[in-house]
């Protein structure tokens, strides 16, 4: 990996899966006009780069969600970012929805009852055949309100998120059983 002083570097999201241990990073290059985004993964003594790429245009190829990584408890590994979901299979990632915004954050208790969340109030569920938007069950509030993440057992949801509510700007976690 290429070292630039005058950039940002952020790492993203750790997640255990499968026994290994994934990662997500990102060098924020403004001085060059580009992103560079890698996923890693391996063990204590055996870490290495699986893939990365570089948004420098809005014509560049998103491969993955950037945003988050999710190893669920039914043994699935998701990432989620621009563009929407994908899934790791065979050792490579496969869009399983694609969406012209961000989604920030997913959870499920199965491969049927995944709900995932992002940018615009927007909250999808998918039932094991399609991904619904379900957002319109929430109280009317800024349009732009921003879901950052979810967790769900399948029985209760929790949807953390910031945005202007009743004039003020604030995070609001939303509740359900």
């Amino acid at each position: 990996m290429v070292k630039y002083p005058d950039a940002s570097y952020l790492l993203k999201s750790v997640e255990y899966y499968s026994g290994n241990i994934y990662a997500l990073g990102s060098i924020f290059d403004f001085n060059r006009g580009r992103n560079i985004y890698y996923f890693s993964g391996g063990n204590i003594s055996n870490w290495e780069m699986k893939d990365s790429m570089v948004t420098d245009s809005p014509s560049s190829i998103i491969r993955w969600g950037y945003s988050r990584l999710y190893s669920s408890n039914f043994g699935k590994l998701y990432s989620v970012g621009l563009e929407g979901i994908w899934k790791f299979i065979d050792n490579g990632w496969s869009q399983i929805y694609k969406i012209d915004s961000t989604i920030y954050g997913i959870s499920g208790s199965s491969e049927d009852y995944l709900i995932a969340v992002g940018d615009f109030q927007q909250v999808l569920f998918y039932n094991g055949n399609n991904w619904e938007n379900v957002s319109n069950l929430f109280p009317q509030i800024d349009r732009n309100f921003i879901c950052t993440n979810v967790w769900t057992n399948g029985y209760e949801t929790f949807i953390i998120g910031y945005g202007n509510v009743g004039g003020y700007l604030g995070t609001i976690i939303f509740h359900g059983k």
